[in-house]
């Protein structure tokens, strides 16, 4: 089973770049990845320039061997560099505020270069406020 998210940044024009994520989309899931391994503006490009994933691991780098049907257990899978599927790019929307309105997947992720964050918002809650991803996990660590 999968849990789909939506993850991106903030770009120098306001606009936001983002990417699909098909596995474990939850906070403990992709949102600990990223908070623990994409913690700069050149590592989260380097994740959005792969396009569309299937699952988020804390490297963005393929080594020798790594593919779909073989993927190594540190490296993130990517759909067009590993499977060879073609428009998986990253797609852009207008702005921060148009992101989390549309109707994305169950957890949208952005990271903010400027002030150097990454912000969440589940569609699965009735609680749909965009909150800082550090005090989601801190508060889901706490139970």
């Amino acid at each position: 089973m999968s849990t789909r998210s939506r993850i991106g940044i903030v770009n120098s024009d306001k606009t936001v770049s983002s990417i699909y994520c098909h596995f474990d989309g939850y906070p403990e899931g992709v949102g600990q990845t990223l908070l623990n391994h994409f913690t700069t503006k050149h590592q989260v490009q380097k994740l959005i320039d792969l396009g569309d994933i299937s699952s988020l691991r804390r490297s963005t780098e393929a080594p020798a061997g790594h593919s779909f049907a073989n993927a190594m257990p540190e490296c993130t899978v990517a759909y067009g560099r590993d499977r060879g599927e073609t428009n998986t790019e990253a797609i852009t929307m207008d702005s921060l505020q148009y992101f989390f309105e549309i109707d994305f997947e169950e957890f949208g992720y952005i990271f903010d270069p400027v002030a150097t964050r990454w912000i969440f918002k589940s569609q699965y809650h009735s609680d749909q406020t965009v909150r800082d991803l550090a005090d989601v996990l801190e508060s889901i660590n706490k139970v």
